[in-house]
């Protein structure tokens, strides 16, 4: 029991506890708490705040700090979602990162506190396997992106930012989704992210490791992972097994183990059973959790698990050291390991124990004494004897004890052994080279930098597991200077490997890269300064912007966007004239040319934020006119071009004070082959000049368009904008309609307008109802919903919408989760009256298979009746087979 409270102002739920000795451990953010009961009387009555500064944002609900776990050597791991964090160290350091989540780990006593991995967005539990590596399910982005099942990796980076989730339109969830971030391996895939093992499920939550014997053979070293979907129908426990690939991993045999419970987190109990813990409805709390207990006939009835059950009765520290070496064999994996914790308590008296279960022919029970050996080593004042004994292991025949030992020596740097970690870096194994270059980078060699380099070399980025390793090894070597002559190398993949190792030490000398003649390495240059923040190296970003690359490739386009990012940044005259002619350049990419031209649309009030990672950064007002001159005689050709980058350099040119021709302009309204949206942008332009506002509303009224005649309506002065609202009630087209209520309703009042009711119909009663109607919340206003959207609009609220989200829950167009019906082809199940419902009142009518109460919210709250109208207007479209 606690005694609490946790109840202040900033404290978040509680999400993780792990016992220790007599202890418990608690996550609740903003701390990691350490509850330790005093006086035996069950209530912990000294409460330890062991570090605070977790969750230093608001997120979505859960993306809260979980998953505490004990790894083989010895230290707390746990994790936090994308509430980032902001943690000050006693000896002045500062842990942060804002933007993302992140597993730490620290020894048993709160020291060492260290980031292990990070870019992850929503981690909620880790689990390690019986050789000692770590993995994490990581939940979706609510957008086209999927969950993963994670590798959690030393000086790992998964590449999630909560900045991501604030953008939208066509730059939804920036290079998370735009340059393939989220996805496993694919060509041009950003180098500085680890690729995840598959995708899993569709909102990871729990996760466990089967521990040992009591399973079906099927279950032999496998997981089991909670998949909340917001409905017990479309959640379940999955199970699935890794096996090594490379370096690296692959997931296998992912299935349902328990289907039908909305589970959130899953563990193997005592007694051979799986303990799954309910949330029983919906994405809200009700109130309402349970337990459930899944067992079979042979769950509980092996000998080892009877024998696990009573082993645990006793405390391990009551134990001999004999008695607890016997337990470094057994099945459970559980047992090994707090037999091996509690004899690694015991410190240097142990070393001589350990080492000759160590030379044992039992694998399992050899490493569980290697990693006590590094606890040991850890704790002594002098680690040598240990760390002697463990480097005698680096070139045993079986190469899980050569990987686990090479990982050994790099924790407690025992440079004795660096020799031995330089031939390990070639060994035929790609695990023990992966683990002997991480090692390498902790304790340093004389040849570290040529022989990364050779392996840099041979791997030729196949393995991506191997590359991460050389990376870390090159920033842990102590020699900048190194790193850069390695960007003058012959081969792109060791220049792409000390870009990265850049990138790790925010070394400003990765600018030397973004002229790199491999396209791919100057654009992980690019990525390195821009999205890293690398300020020192910001310039180097943007003089490129004068000559960006040409062609539409990844690459080209990453490197453009970057650079006149960082060039709207600096904001010089010479800046602007930079951007434009990227903007005017026919042979740069169509994407990298709107962004140009939206810069300069927005160069004197530059917006918030970054338009490529949607970061704050704060840019005061400038004077456009300074820069005028240079980008005067450039502009007004890109005005002519055709839909978004015409018109994002008419608003340009309007900012820098640049006149256009009104004969251009006034060409461009009438022309029929002009789509919709440069016409209206064109008759806005027009309109706000008097000189030429006359003709152009006559050519928009006459044109046979309804959007650009309503436009014109609202466009005109009040004089003129009456009897066009009161003649455009004569026509037959509701977006004229729509146009001539809100000019009589704002010129002339609500009485005015109750007198042509007689012209309202079913495409514009919302319209007509939300002007005169003091009540927006009616049940009318919004079974007036019905219909009158507009499809495409109603497409990207669907798709992008921030808060209703909902690809979280359904499917369309191929893309989404699953936690709801599909709404591909859900036109040819569902009337627009039952769309309508399904939206604004989702427990009116429950799709088949769904269960009685309906997870998805009311979206009252979330959408407006002009949205709502959209969404309906979207989905009668979508028929069956429709993608």
């Amino acid at each position: 029991r606690f005694a609490g409270p946790f109840n202040e102002v900033l404290d978040g739920g509680g999400a993780g506890l792990f016992p220790l000795n007599g202890d418990i451990w608690y996550t609740n953010i903003p701390h990691l708490w350490r509850l330790r009961d005093q006086d035996g009387d069950g209530t912990a009555d000294e409460q330890e705040s062991l570090f605070q500064g977790f969750g230093v944002r608001v997120a979505l609900r859960g993306h809260d700090m979980h998953g505490l776990v004990m790894g083989p050597d010895g230290r707390m791991y746990w994790s936090i979602g994308d509430r980032g964090y902001h943690v000050e160290l006693p000896d002045g350091t500062v842990l942060e990162d804002p933007h993302s989540g992140a597993v730490f780990r620290c020894e048993p006593d709160g020291t060492n506190l260290e980031v292990f991995h990070r870019g992850l967005r929503n981690p909620q539990e880790l689990a390690f396997d019986r050789w000692g590596n770590l993995f994490t399910g990581d939940n979706n982005s609510d957008s086209e992106d999927r969950a993963r099942v994670v590798y959690v990796v030393e000086g790992g980076e998964t590449g999630w930012d909560m900045a991501y989730q604030t953008l939208g339109g066509d730059n939804d969830r920036g290079p998370w989704v735009q340059e393939g971030v989220w996805k496993m391996d694919h060509p041009g895939r950003p180098a500085w992210v680890m690729p995840p093992l598959s995708y899993i499920g569709s909102g990871p939550s729990g996760l466990t490791y089967l521990p040992g014997p009591g399973h079906d053979d099927r279950y032999d070293d496998r997981f089991l992972l909670c998949d909340f979907r917001g409905t017990p129908q479309h959640s379940s426990v999955l199970s699935f097994g890794v096996e090594p690939n490379g370096a690296g991993f692959e997931v296998v045999d992912i299935h349902p183990f328990v289907k039908g419970v909305l589970c959130t987190d899953v563990d193997m109990g005592w007694d051979g059973s799986v303990y799954v813990s309910d949330w029983v409805q919906g994405w809200g709390s009700s109130n309402t959790g349970r337990m459930w207990r899944v067992s079979h006939s042979k769950l509980g009835q092996e000998a080892a698990v009877k024998d696990a059950a009573s082993i645990i009765e006793r405390d391990f520290a009551d134990r001999s050291n004999e008695e607890l070496a016997s337990l470094l064999r057994h099945e459970d994996m559980r047992i090994r390991l707090r037999a091996q914790w509690a004899l690694s308590d015991r410190g240097t008296e142990v070393i001589d124990l350990y080492e000759g279960i160590a030379h044992e022919d039992h694998q399992l029970a050899r490493l569980h004494a290697i990693w006590g050996l590094g606890i040991v080593a850890r704790r002594s004042e002098d680690p040598s004897p240990a760390a002697a004994i463990v480097s005698s292991f680096l070139h045993h025949d079986d190469a899980e004890t050569r990987a686990q030992a090479a990982q050994v020596i790099g924790d407690v740097m025992h440079e004795a052994a660096g020799e031995q970690l330089i031939d390990l870096a070639f060994d035929p194994d790609p695990r023990v080279s992966y683990h002997a270059l991480i090692a390498l980078g902790k304790v340093g060699h004389p040849d570290l930098i040529d022989s990364v380099a050779e392996v840099l070399w041979a791997n030729d980025n196949d393995d991506k597991w191997i590359r991460h390793a050389c990376v870390m090894a090159l920033a842990g070597s102590g020699e900048p200077d190194r790193l850069v002559e390695l960007l003058g190398d012959a081969q792109p993949s060791v220049r792409l490997g000390a870009v990265l190792a850049l990138r790790k030490l925010q070394d400003p000398a990765v600018a030397f890269a973004l002229v790199d003649p491999d396209p791919f390495v100057a654009a992980e240059a690019a990525r390195a300064i821009h999205d890293a923040e690398i300020e020192a190296a910001m310039s180097s970003l943007a003089d490129l912007a004068s000559s960006v690359p040409e062609g539409d490739s990844r690459e080209a386009r990453s490197i453009g966007r970057r650079a006149i990012e960082a060039a709207m940044r600096r904001g010089s005259p010479n800046d602007a004239e930079s951007i434009a002619r990227v903007a005017a350049n026919e042979q740069v990419s169509p994407i990298v040319r709107l962004e140009a031209a939206r810069a300069l649309a927005d160069w004197a009030q530059p917006g918030p934020r970054d338009r490529v990672t949607g970061r704050y950064r704060d840019i005061a007002p400038r004077d456009p006119t300074l820069a005028t001159g240079s980008v005067v005689a450039i502009l007004p050709a890109i005005t002519e071009a055709e839909g978004n980058l015409g018109e994002s350099a008419r608003s340009a040119a309007e900012v820098f004070e640049v006149s256009l021709d009104p004969k251009v302009l006034m060409a461009m309204l009438g022309d029929i082959s002009e789509s919709d949206a440069t016409r209206l942008d064109c008759l806005r332009h027009l309109a706000s000049s008097e000189s030429t506002r006359g003709s152009a509303l006559d050519i928009a009224i006459m044109s046979e368009r309804p959007v650009l005649h309503a436009e014109a309506i609202r466009l005109a002065p009040p004089e003129r904008g009456i009897p066009l609202a009161r003649s455009g009630l004569l026509t037959n087209e509701p977006e004229v309609h729509r146009a001539a209520f809100e000019v009589i309703a704002e010129n002339e009042g609500i009485p005015a307008l109750m007198e042509v009711t007689d012209r309202v119909t079913d495409q514009t009663r919302l319209d007509f109802l939300l002007l005169s109607s003091p009540d927006h919340s009616s049940d009318e206003i919004w079974s007036s919903a019905l219909h009158g959207g507009d499809i495409e609009r109603g497409r990207a609220l669907v798709q992008h919408h921030s808060s209703a989200s909902c690809l979280r829950c359904h499917i369309v167009e191929g893309v989404g989760g699953n936690a709801g019906p599909t709404l591909d082809g859900i036109a040819s199940r569902l009337s627009r009256d039952k769309l309508l419902s399904a939206i604004i009142d989702p427990q009116a009518e429950i799709a088949e298979g769904y269960g009685v109460v309906s997870a998805m919210p009311e979206m009252r709250s979330q959408l407006t009746p002009q949205e709502v109208r959209d969404i309906v207007a979207y989905l009668a479209t979508r028929e069956d087979g429709d993608r």
